[in-house]
């Protein structure tokens, strides 16, 4: 080994003398030297002599020959309190002392294999691995159960809840007298229900066997083929043979009894009121009173009566009972009647002789105040005894002032499927104002009410193809506004043949955009056409677009709910002879006269 290596390890040493702890000094041992070196020579001199050899680079044997330290021993022992013995030579006569540090304790680095194996079958670590073991897979199988029940029973979003049947629609007029062949063409449009008109005289004489089996034979022959049966009923009078008005005019009668009716006691008659589009007086004596009569040979109930109600509640139970799942009131606006019994006041404008009913206003017996909390009574009734599987509504005819059967605090219908005259009004014309009425009859409807779930009546008969829209064009625009078409097998057949765009309109019908989407309207930028659009978040929308004028146009709808490009879905007879490219842009839509536009789109 060179003389430089030795050196170097000399002074390892050294430094890690230097780094023990000062508080305790160096522990030095001396071995006896010869007497014929001096017996005054001290252990310094030597070490002084030692130092003084290594820095003048002599070559001395300061125990090179022996085994250095391996360089992790090296740094245990500068971490280390390292006891150090300088032992002064024997042979050599120069005084050169050898050190020895001692036995260096090795760091612990873990046991050996043959060590581990030692404790591999004892048995307290044979069941502590199996306690590992299981607890491993336990806890596996617990953290995978909890996952799996965070999928099932989290939370989910709620489908949207099914339409009831009446308000898929359509429903089908009838008159009692459709053959096999015409009932298989109603299943064929995939009608819901038919309604049929109940005579006035029958109303109050359901439970009479005759009018009994009529309905049952009726309701069983829908039945067969999976269509409910609706009735209209004209509830506000009653006939000269009813047990009621029998009681009310014996010579003995109870108030009660009495409130039913409208009457008078007085000599002469009580004001100048009409039978309904007639010219004789509304009044018939019976005994010592005057009984109201504005129907023919009928008489008139007070509906506000506990008396009246509970009469034509006890109907509609009985004819829940016997199947029937629908009803439409007729003459709904004269449920209610002025007890004051005032003179009717004249029409300003009217084309009526003075002795004409249709010469007076008529403000004392129609459309009188809480005549919406009185529908809601019967309301109730039939959504009570058919568990909400069915309803009850008002006929057209009767909702000229629908905005009286409207609860003025919740500002909801009293009533199932209410009608608005404005639509069936505007289109039987054909002027450049009409996308401009019926988008101000759809504001004026958002204002009167506040109910995001109203669906409307869409009643229409052929006579309505004669105005703006042809047929295919009406029955379109109809049917994809939200409510329930009521209309006629002819309406909807009117060409004889059940068309490919009916085909389409009734696949529509039954998706979710349009059973549970939004309805938005909107005029076109030049207010020359009407639009509206039926949307639901994630789905693709419809886009229907109306010209009710004479002339060809090109609507531009940009501004409104749209997207740019629109794809055609159906078009109206009107575009025979002009059809429409499969993809059109919405700033310039063609739209020929009375005509109807059905598209799809994206929602941006």
């Amino acid at each position: 080994m060179s003389q430089e290596k030795l050196s170097s390890n000399k002074l390892d040493i050294e430094g890690a003398q230097q780094r023990s702890s000062a508080d305790e000094k160096l522990k030095e041992t001396y071995k006896p030297i010869s007497e014929d070196f001096g017996s005054d020579l001290t252990t310094g001199d030597a070490v002084k002599n030692s130092n003084m050899a290594r820095e003048n680079g002599d070559p001395v044997k300061d125990g090179a020959d022996e085994k250095m330290l391996e360089g992790s021993e090296k740094e245990n022992l500068a971490l280390k309190n390292v006891e150090v013995k300088f032992i002064s030579g024997d042979s050599n006569p120069n005084g050169d002392a050898k050190i020895d540090i001692g036995n260096i304790e090795k760091a612990f680095t873990g046991m050996t294999k043959e060590e581990l194996m030692k404790y591999a079958n004892d048995p307290f670590w044979v069941r502590l691995r199996w306690i590992l073991f299981i607890f491993f897979w336990a806890l596996w199988i617990a953290m995978l159960a909890g996952a799996i029940s965070i999928i099932v029973f989290a939370p989910k979003c709620a489908a949207p809840t099914p339409l009831v049947w009446w308000k898929k629609g359509p429903l089908i007029t009838i008159d009692g007298s459709e053959t096999e062949d015409v009932i298989k063409e109603i299943k064929n449009y995939n009608a819901k229900g038919v309604v049929y008109e109940l005579s006035g005289d029958e109303t109050y004489f359901v439970d009479t066997p005759l009018v009994e089996s009529k309905i049952k034979k009726l309701v069983e022959t829908y039945k067969a083929n999976d269509i409910h049966v609706v009735l209209d009923l004209t509830a506000n009078y009653v006939t000269k043979e009813d047990k009621l008005f029998k009681e009310a005019t014996e010579a003995v009668v109870t108030p009660e009894v009495l409130s039913a009716f409208v009457t008078a006691n007085t000599a002469d008659l009580p004001n100048n009121w009409k039978k309904v589009h007639g010219t004789e007086p509304a009044w018939k004596k019976e005994g010592k009173l005057y009984f109201l009569s504005q129907f023919e040979d009928n008489y008139d109930l007070q509906m506000t009566s506990p008396v009246a109600q509970k009469k034509l509640s006890d109907v509609l139970t009985h004819l829940v009972a016997l199947g029937v799942k629908g009803f439409r009131l007729l003459n709904a606006q004269h449920f209610i009647i002025n007890p004051e019994l005032r003179d009717e006041i004249p029409d300003r404008n009217h084309n009526h002789g003075m002795n004409e009913y249709g010469f007076f206003t008529h403000g004392q017996t129609i459309y009188q105040d809480d005549l919406g909390k009185v529908i809601r009574n019967f309301t109730r009734v039939v959504h009570n005894v058919t568990d909400n599987a069915g309803f009850l509504t008002i006929r057209d005819d009767s909702a000229v002032r629908a905005e009286v059967f409207v609860d003025s605090k919740l500002k909801h219908f009293t009533f199932d499927l209410p009608y608005f005259k404005f639509l069936e009004t505007f289109l039987k014309s054909s002027k450049q104002t009409v996308p401009k009425q019926i988008y101000n009859g759809f504001a004026n409807l958002n204002g009167t009410v506040d109910d995001e779930s109203l669906w409307i009546q869409l009643s229409y008969k052929p006579e309505n193809f004669k105005g703006a829209l042809d047929a295919s064009g009406y029955n379109i625009f109809m049917g994809f506004l939200r409510g329930v078409q009521i209309t006629s097998i002819n309406a909807l057949n009117y060409n004889g043949s059940k068309s490919e765009s009916m085909k389409k309109l009734e696949e529509a019908r039954e998706s979710q955009v349009f059973q549970h989407g939004k309805f938005e309207y909107f005029l076109s930028h030049n207010e020359t056409a009407f639009g509206y659009t039926r949307t639901k978040s994630g789905m693709p929308g419809y886009f229907i677009a109306m010209n009710p004028t004479d002339e060809d146009i090109k609507a531009n709808f940009t501004f409104g709910g749209t997207a740019l490009e629109l794809s055609v879905l159906m078009l109206s007879d009107g575009f025979n002879d002009n059809p429409l490219k499969s993809k059109i842009i919405s700033n310039e839509i063609p739209l020929t006269k009375h005509s109807v536009a059905v598209f799809t789109f994206v929602p941006q």
